[in-house]
């Protein structure tokens, strides 16, 4: 395994706005506890949550934000309750207290993947037993140092669940909350503070002013007990997104980074071709050589999607494997670089996943209308192995896990729940194997940022490929993708992270889909548009890089400038990180991009995907959404531009700035700030 490497050591949240490296704490920082009279005051110089135990159920008294004094608008909160379905309605469990109270540290492991792992806190837990099962669930509330939120969590025992069991973890009156996004598990907002059951189909819910943030627990194949999570936190004025997304990459499975991977498909497999072990090795070969050892770009993964498995089993390799992925293992071990692979829970697509089902109902696997059921014991333990051997036997460092429920989705809705769940776990499982892996969970998701508690991407919706608006087909392919990410991501969900979608940014492949739409390397060869659709992609900022890209379709002008293009990207990945929407919406012909700020610098991309010149004005203030503390003088660097030849420019923070940009003219800019006077950072 190749030591791994992150962009996000500790967060440490400096010169009002930046992603930075790790660095010595401060004695505000530590975690303190004090207990009085049945009460918990935990506190880290960001927050300080006191919590009333006394009674039958834990209370939260009160939270403060140490920073500027503020206090949540809700006082002496019930923090757990439990509920079971009889058929008809939800009825209350009874829980009763068993045992005092408990204090304990939490460890600092420096190692960790999680960045939220390497800090150390307090815990305060409480055991209660549920009646009439007599089962005991464990209830905690924990602060970490650095950390802007209280997490509070449940353990339960899985095997006395003998009817629909709802955890619920707030239900309260918040005046002026609302629910920041439009899918299941969207987090709860009220003014500068935010809320929410840390799970993609938790049930955060706003009702006229009452708030509730729940989850319904459901029992998962080979587990005895499931936990559930809760967090509230704080964030700075002006800073909701950014200070969110800080939350998101502390408490995330797997902090961000960029992962750079060749994907097969459209190159040398589609629905009507399988690929060979000779197929595979060339193309290894072939990125290897033009960009590993000609221009010094390494591969992180080369990802060999549907087409390598024989239909006719369950998950065992067709022929043209007769050694498995060993020989690409060992062949992407020449360039530093390692395999992933593509494995769906629901059995695929077309004629294969028909022979795949046929199979599967003759060995007795779980079965449902839409494919194979991952919640099915049998076809989890079958599943779940495959990922083992994968791992173990070939060193695997990537997953895209392909079809667990409907595309298009804003939830699993109950027909889908019980297999999102157990791909939930499945996810937890892989990560105590290798807890690096990448995980690219595609159709079925919707973007709830907890998606990235388990996975380390989701879908971005809407056809793999496809066209939209006006141009040539890739100017009309790369309309399509990013109308589809403002449609589907940003208007459903503003709080997600930008950084952690499954977009496709490059596609210049030569079958399938993309051939039919004449997107292809063949039918559309011209490099400006190419050039063009890989700045976008890179510039976007998602940490999943995937190269759909038939090696022999590109010059060594084109190898040229994607390497420029990953060189720049993994440079600059502290900044990419805080990635965020600007402008209007591609399918309408507006002009739009990705901004970032972040270890003290900026970028922006601006597109115009219409067919005559348009114009836009940005105040650089909120393209940036820079702290009203910081101020000075903005400089521009052009770093790559197409059909335009802007000027470098001097901006003042908050005053208009005026874009024209031709037909479909790009332009991306490296900002800086000059400052006016010393700047005050600001801890996490």
């Amino acid at each position: 395994m190749r030591p791994y490497s992150c962009v996000f050591a500790v967060l440490a949240w400096t010169a009002g706005v930046s992603f930075a490296v790790e660095g010595a704490k401060t004695a505000s920082e530590e975690v303190t506890i004090h207990r009085k009279d049945g009460r918990w005051e935990l506190e880290n110089g960001a927050l300080s949550a006191t919590l009333n135990l006394e009674g039958p159920f834990p209370l939260l008294v009160q939270v403060t934000s140490l920073k500027d004094g503020s206090v949540l608008p809700a006082k002496n909160i019930p923090l757990l309750s439990v509920e079971s379905h009889d058929g008809s309605t939800w009825q209350p469990l009874a829980l009763s207290k068993r045992g005092a109270p408990r204090e304990t540290t939490i460890p600092a492991e420096s190692g960790a993947v999680r960045i939220e792992d390497r800090f150390p806190g307090w815990r305060v837990e409480q055991e209660f037993a549920v009646q009439p099962s007599g089962a005991t669930v464990t209830w905690w509330a924990e602060l970490r140092e650095g950390a802007h939120y209280l997490v509070m969590g449940v353990r339960w025992p899985a095997l006395h669940m003998d009817r629909p069991t709802r955890v619920i973890f707030f239900r309260e009156e918040l005046a002026a909350a609302r629910p920041a996004g439009a899918v299941s598990g969207s987090p709860i907002v009220c003014g500068e503070w935010f809320l929410g059951c840390e799970h993609p189909m938790a049930s955060n819910e706003v009702t006229e002013e009452t708030v509730l943030a729940a989850v319904d627990a459901r029992k998962v194949p080979g587990r005895d007990h499931f936990v559930y999570t809760f967090a509230l936190g704080k964030t700075a004025p002006g800073q909701l997104r950014r200070d969110f997304q800080r939350y998101v990459e502390r408490r995330r499975a797997r902090p961000y980074g960029l992962f750079v991977n060749y994907n097969s498909w459209w190159d040398i497999a589609d629905g009507g071709k399988q690929m060979t072990e000779p197929e595979c090795l060339n193309v290894i070969e072939r990125f290897g050589e033009e960009l590993t050892r000609r221009r010094g770009v390494r591969m992180d993964s080369f990802v060999f999607d549907d087409g390598w498995d024989d239909p006719r089993t369950l998950w065992a390799f067709h022929e043209g494997f007769p050694n498995g992925f060993a020989p690409l293992t060992a062949k992407a071990r020449e360039y530093q670089s390692a395999v992933g692979t593509w494995l769906s829970p629901f059995g695929g697509y077309g004629e294969a996943k028909k022979k795949r089902l046929a199979y599967g109902r003759e060995q007795g696997y779980e079965v449902a209308d839409y494919g194979f059921s991952l919640a099915g014991e049998k076809y989890f333990a079958r599943f779940r192995e495959i990922c083992r051997e994968m791992i173990e036997r070939y060193d695997v460092n990537y997953f895209k896990f392909d079809g667990i429920a409907g595309n298009n989705a804003s939830g699993a809705g109950e027909k889908f729940a019980a297999d999102v769940e157990a791909l939930l776990r499945l996810c937890e499982d892989l990560r105590g194997i290798k807890p690096d892996i990448y995980l690219s969970i595609t159709t079925g998701t919707w973007p709830s940022p907890y998606w990235l508690w388990f996975g380390d991407s989701v879908w971005r919706n809407g056809d793999d490929c496809g066209i939209a608006g006006w141009g040539t087909p890739r100017q009309r392919w790369m309309t399509y993708r990013d109308g589809t990410v403002k449609r589907m991501i940003v208007d459903r969900a503003p709080l997600y992270p930008l950084n952690s979608l499954m977009t496709i940014p490059v596609c210049f492949a030569r079958r399938g889909l993309v051939a039919r739409l004449g997107v292809d390397g063949l039918s559309a060869p011209d490099e400006a548009d190419l050039r063009d659709e890989m700045w976008m992609g890179f510039a976007s900022g998602t940490q999943l890089a995937e190269l759909y890209v038939t090696p022999e379709l590109l010059t060594p002008n084109s190898w040229d400038h994607l390497a420029e293009c990953i060189r720049w990207a993994r440079a600059n990945q502290s900044t990419l990180a805080d990635v965020h929407w600007v402008g209007g919406n591609p399918m309408e012909g507006e002009i739009y991009g990705y901004a970032a700020w972040g270890d003290g610098k900026g970028t922006l991309i601006l597109r115009n995907p219409a067919p005559e010149p348009r114009e836009i004005v940005l105040q650089p203030r909120e393209v940036w959404e820079l702290p009203r503390e910081m101020s000075g003088l903005i400089t521009l660097r052009i770093r790559y531009a197409q059909r335009v030849t802007p000027e470098p420019l001097t901006l003042l923070p908050d005053a208009p700035w005026r874009v024209s940009l031709p037909p479909w003219g790009i332009v991306l800019w490296e900002a800086s700030l000059a400052p006016s006077a010393p700047l005050g950072g600001r801890s996490p």
